[in-house]
């Protein structure tokens, strides 16, 4: 009688084991990619644009600052209008000066940005401003590297890990505005604090994502004290109270938008 056994099982084909390998591959990778999409991502987003932040505003007040701010006139950009008795009736721009220093402020800011967005931080001095780890010569147009570590959360392992390459490029134009701070200082006086608003936005780029995020800063540019006539009266400390301050207006929309 002829007796029939179990067949024997040859190795699995290459083409079988590469199939699986692929799918396995695949599937892997799919995972991967969610995992940075969903964790990893918004980590290093955050990350990123608190650091742009940083920089881009050092390097707009190293352009205003050091650049704009000295050659400024506080007197010069001021108008300041008196009644016939010597009161302070308003303070405004000097409409010529007004448009030079916008016009100076935003060709200064742009160069600044565009330098950063080259990569040039130590020309600028902004490395020294900012907290920004070196390792070597940064390529062109790599502002600043995030170590992969930082995406946990830990402290322990925020310096580990491959180093994530950030840039940014400015988006539209710079936009600038001055406006006037008035306060009362003393008798009858005026003390006027003139600023530079800059605005400007800019796109994050890391590998795997970009967002877009907008640069607001408040600079001080110059100052100074508007006397009126004094009071022929000034009560101190008693219970009538002090003069008000007669009526000062500056003639700009930021002011008035401060004030709501």
């Amino acid at each position: 009688m002829r007796r029939f056994g179990k067949p024997q099982r040859g190795p699995i084909p290459f083409r079988y084991v590469f199939i699986f390998t692929c799918v396995v591959f695949i599937l892997l990778t799919a995972q991967g990619i969610w995992l940075i999409e969903k964790g990893i991502k918004p980590t290093l987003i955050r990350v990123a644009e608190s650091r742009i932040n940083q920089i881009a505003t050092a390097a707009i007040n190293d352009a205003i600052s050091k650049q704009v701010a000295d050659g400024i006139d506080t007197a010069e950009l001021t108008v300041v209008s008196t009644d016939n008795e010597g009161m302070i009736t308003s303070i405004d721009w000097n409409t010529t000066a007004f448009q030079r220093v916008l016009s100076e402020a935003t060709i200064r800011v742009q160069n600044n940005l565009k330098r950063v967005e080259n990569g040039e931080l130590d020309q600028l001095g902004v490395a020294d401003d900012v907290d920004i780890e070196t390792t070597g010569p940064r390529p062109k147009g790599i502002v600043y590297e995030i170590p992969l570590g930082q995406a946990t959360n830990n402290s322990l392992l925020a310096n580990l890990g491959p180093r994530i390459p950030v840039q940014f490029t400015p988006i539209g134009s710079v936009d600038t505005d001055l406006y006037a701070k008035l306060t009362e200082y003393g008798i009858n006086n005026v003390y006027v604090e003139i600023f530079v608003h800059i605005e400007v936005k800019v796109k994050i780029v890391i590998p795997f994502a970009t967002k877009e995020t907008k640069v607001t800063t408040d600079i001080p540019v110059g100052m100074r004290i508007v006397s009126g006539r004094v009071p022929q009266f000034y009560n101190n400390g008693s219970n009538s109270g002090s003069p008000s301050l007669p009526g000062v207006i500056i003639d700009t929309e930021k002011e008035k938008e401060k004030d709501e």
